[in-house]
C-alpha cells in the first residue's frame, strides 16, 4: 500500500487539515455544536482526521467537547465571545439524554 501524502523537506507529513480550517467550519455551522464527522465531511477528510485536529484545538482551549451518549461527541468553539459560548453550553444542556433501563 503506497502512501500518497505529501512530505516536507525533512520527511515529515505536511499538515492537510489546518486548525484555521476547522475553526472556520465551526464558525459557519448552522448549529452551535458539530460532530467530528460533520467537520470531516465539510473539509473532505475522514472523521478521524477531523477528530485529531479537534483534539489539538481542545488542548489549546479553542474548542470544548461533550459526550452526548452512545459514543457521540459534540464540539463547539470557546474563544468566540462570551455570548456564543454561553449559547452553546445552554444548548448542549438541553440535549435529550437517553437513560438505559437497568435490568434486575
Amino acid at each position: 500500500m503506497s502512501n500518497s501524502r505529501e512530505r516536507n523537506d525533512r520527511g515529515q507529513f505536511v499538515e492537510t487539515i489546518t486548525p484555521a480550517a476547522v475553526v472556520d467550519v465551526l464558525r459557519r455551522a448552522e448549529t452551535p455544536v458539530v460532530t467530528a464527522k460533520e467537520v470531516g465531511e465539510e473539509l473532505g477528510y475522514t472523521s478521524e482526521a477531523a477528530r485529531q485536529k479537534l483534539l489539538t484545538l481542545l488542548d489549546e482551549g479553542t474548542v470544548a467537547r461533550r459526550k452526548v451518549g452512545g459514543g457521540a461527541v459534540v464540539w463547539w468553539l470557546t474563544a468566540e465571545s462570551p455570548q456564543s459560548r454561553q449559547l452553546s453550553i445552554r444548548t448542549i444542556r438541553c440535549l435529550p439524554i437517553r437513560r438505559r433501563s437497568r435490568a434486575g
